[in-house]
């Protein structure tokens, strides 16, 4: 199965690939997706030409991965995943 990150951050679309290296995964809906033990294939938006770059405009990062990925899941026939992987948390001092 191919998954499209809804982002041209190709860091952050290494970073991922590297969590899910070698993971077997199987995605469930109404009907399952993929077959079991299926390899999933994962993309970012610089891989398609003709996406819009989207304004990153809303309140927090994951307001701005959702957008994202609505806007490129409407220019694709991939299932899109938003990108928002949260950096470490600070603590107050």
């Amino acid at each position: 199965m191919t998954l499209l990150l809804a982002t041209r951050n190709r860091h952050k679309a290494r970073e991922l690939r590297q969590l899910l290296n070698g993971t077997r995964l199987r995605l469930e809906g109404a009907a399952p997706l993929t077959p079991p033990g299926a390899r999933l294939r994962l993309l970012c938006a610089d891989d398609f030409s003709g996406l819009p770059a989207v304004r990153e405009d809303g309140a927090t990062l994951r307001a701005n991965a959702v957008k994202k990925a609505v806007v490129t899941s409407r220019r694709t026939i991939l299932p899109v995943l938003a990108a928002f992987l949260p950096g470490p948390r600070r603590i107050p001092t």
